[in-house]
């Protein structure tokens, strides 16, 4: 069967892009509609929301929410390490060359994610050599125990890619619909048809919902206007759909924290997080260069006000618009 996940990261910042991810896993013989792949997956991969996140005496990979995952900035550690091992290892255990990883770089990771950098400025400039928490060495063997471990349980996986809405874009879309909600979920869509597309093999999805909607036909009539859909329930633990276009079946579950419970929604997690803080990490490098004693900044609200009213003599002299840094709210 296919199972896989989605989930954003970046919904609720002041400054950069919205990030959405998308991970399919092809897990054969599954005795359940959803199986649990930290089970399943327990000898290389471990859920982080119930042991630490730091490795443990079997090396085991770390995959949970995203925000659980990040480290602090001040810590010993960097920041993203167990975000970057994570999704690094996932995408080099597809691979029986894994040797593209001693060259990787945020650029080389962010196509092979199936992300181009925007067109603004900041996004611009020299690669950044990765991984920025790890060594190479030790993740080749991370990816080789995973891929072991994968194919020992007849679980691979499929697809890991994430979609990332710069600012002007994200504002376009807001102000054409007139809902940031609507933007999320239509870009999950997108995300979702760019696998359903490419199989004729049932799709088991699930989705993390935000808020405390229920109904979610509308966006999905929208979405796939052809598609027959078959509401199976409404409630407030999850909203559970069946859509058929053209022999294609999708079984759509949204329901709320489903990274907690679900393997592949917290990587996808995890590659969105990636992704959208290696843009943010060249945003800060371009506008550093200009500012050296200007303190980074991870877009949210109250320090993003903080860091465009640093920025602003840089922004008058460029000639830079703010709408192409700040989001509509």
């Amino acid at each position: 069967m296919l199972y896989g996940g989605i989930d954003e990261a970046g919904y609720g910042p002041l400054l950069g892009p919205l990030c959405v991810g998308a991970a399919v896993f092809n897990v054969e013989h599954a005795g359940a509609a959803r199986p649990c792949l930290w089970s399943t997956l327990a000898h290389s991969v471990k859920h982080a929301g119930r042991e630490k996140a730091g490795r443990d005496k079997a090396g085991r990979i770390a995959i949970d929410d995203s925000k659980k995952l990040k480290g602090a900035r001040k810590a010993k550690a960097h920041p993203l390490t167990h975000l970057e091992r994570g999704v690094l290892t996932m995408l080099a255990s597809m691979d029986e060359d894994r040797t593209w990883l001693d060259h990787c770089t945020d650029v080389a990771l962010l196509q092979r994610l199936g992300v181009d950098l925007p067109d603004e400025p900041w996004f611009q400039g020299d690669p950044i050599a990765l991984p920025l928490g790890s060594d190479t060495s030790t993740l080749r063997i991370d990816a080789a125990q995973l891929a072991r471990t994968m194919t020992s349980a007849n679980t691979h996986l499929r697809h890991l890619q994430v979609r990332a809405l710069s600012v002007p874009e994200y504002n376009d879309r807001v102000q054409s619909a007139r809902s940031k909600s609507w933007v999320n979920f239509e870009t999950a869509a997108t995300c979702i048809e760019h696998f359903w597309a490419t199989t004729t093999e049932p799709l088991h999805l699930v989705m993390d919902r935000h808020g405390g909607r229920t109904c979610y036909q509308r966006e999905l009539h929208t979405s796939w206007p052809h598609a027959h859909i078959d509401t199976k329930g409404e409630s407030p633990e999850q909203s559970n759909y069946t859509l058929t276009l053209n022999a294609r079946t999708l079984h759509l579950h949204i329901r709320s924290k489903a990274d907690a419970d679900h393997l592949p929604v917290a990587l996808a997690s995890m590659a969105a997080k990636l992704v959208r803080e290696l843009l943010m990490q060249r945003l800060n490098r371009f506008f550093t260069e200009r500012m050296p004693d200007l303190a980074p900044t991870a877009g949210y609200v109250q320090d993003g006000r903080r860091w465009l009213q640093e920025v602003h003599p840089v922004l008058q002299d460029a000639g830079f618009q703010t709408d192409q840094l700040v989001r509509c709210r």
